[in-house]
């Protein structure tokens, strides 16, 4: 599920978006890949946790080579808009998840620090992030929430973020910090049937109001603001869905900083080889020498299945034609987070 930006808005915030990044053409030809994330300490030991874990430890949290973006599923909650920033962030900043948690095997609780967007709280659609900017300078709290094993335990069983939930052994870094997010939003889960079958935005619609209460926060509704605010301590840069949006994405990219990209709504499920109304991972831009640009997106499903034109279905990335899915209006808008700290 996403809050996708309007056009006009993202034009209106965009306006002075370039100049905040170094222009691609003053950056080296492979200005489109990241460049190297900082060294991250190996971890003393690193074992994949399994769905029917009744304990996990440091060991779980992520490999010796740190978090990874191929940690996160997405199946039955409907937070994409956190997903996909939680992805953004370690692909693009890991060492900034390996800060954010801590273990205390003397007492079996993860601690979590997350940031308090009072605004993201409230989150109403239509209010923030459909159509109108976000309050500038409403303060962002650092928060520190524990997460117990149980809460861990629910995620998996809710198949929240993590791939454990899938059946393969995998790491759960996601789940803590997700169970950390409801918590933060003091909520419990609650299971639903498979997210993928609620992209009909009135399936949808009517799964979030269902759900839109204490019971569980994540299907409450939600805007890639609000997850870049929670995760990083601030909200992202609104970049609008534009060709010429290739030197501030680039140039983002090169500079180590998340970028997600979201969908629009529409009465169709798919179309050009993406998912209307879902938020997606942006982790590469290219453009060739007839100006050609493509996008490398990740599906925080952790897999493509069931999308119509996807080369290999069962990766989460797919090469996406920028001129033609902005042709068919897929693409709502572009969200740049914070440099590296």
């Amino acid at each position: 599920m996403t809050a996708f930006r309007k056009s006009a808005l993202a034009l209106v915030v965009a306006a002075g978006v370039c100049a905040l990044f170094v222009s691609a053409d003053k950056l080296p030809a492979n200005a489109a890949i990241r460049s190297a994330p900082a060294p991250l300490a190996a971890a003393a030991t690193s074992t994949p946790a399994t769905a029917d874990q009744q304990h996990f430890t440091a060991a779980n949290l992520w490999s010796s080579a740190g978090p990874s973006p191929e940690d996160i599923r997405q199946k039955n909650i409907g937070d994409c808009y956190f997903d996909s920033t939680l992805a953004a962030v370690a692909f693009a900043q890991p060492e900034r998840i390996v800060r954010a948690i801590s273990f205390d095997p003397d007492i079996d609780v993860f601690t979590v620090r997350l940031y308090d967007y009072a605004e993201g709280r409230d989150y109403i659609p239509g209010t923030h992030g459909d159509g109108n900017p976000w309050p500038a300078g409403t303060p962002v709290t650092p928060t520190t929430i524990a997460v117990t094993q149980h809460d861990i335990q629910e995620d998996i069983h809710a198949a929240g973020a993590s791939s454990v939930q899938t059946g393969t052994p995998g790491y759960i870094w996601p789940a803590v910090m997700e169970a950390a997010y409801a918590k933060l939003l003091d909520g419990e889960y609650a299971r639903y049937t498979d997210v993928k079958k609620f992209m009909n935005p009135v399936e949808l619609g009517l799964k979030i109001a269902e759900a839109s209460n204490e019971k569980n926060p994540l299907w409450a509704g939600g805007d890639v603001d609000q997850g870049m605010a929670s995760v990083t301590g601030e909200t992202g840069s609104y970049v609008p869905a534009a060709l010429s949006s290739y030197d501030a994405i680039a140039s983002a990219i090169a500079e180590r900083r998340p970028v997600t990209m979201g969908t629009r709504p529409s009465t169709q499920t798919f179309q050009d080889r993406l998912v209307f109304n879902h938020q997606y991972t942006v982790l590469g831009i290219a453009k060739n020498a007839n100006g050609e640009v493509t996008l490398t997106v990740r599906n925080p499903w952790g897999t493509n299945e069931g999308v119509p034109g996807v080369p290999k279905p069962s990766d989460a990335s797919v090469a996406v034609d920028l001129r033609q899915a902005l042709a068919d209006k897929v693409i709502g808008s572009f969200d740049i987070g914070p440099l590296p700290r």
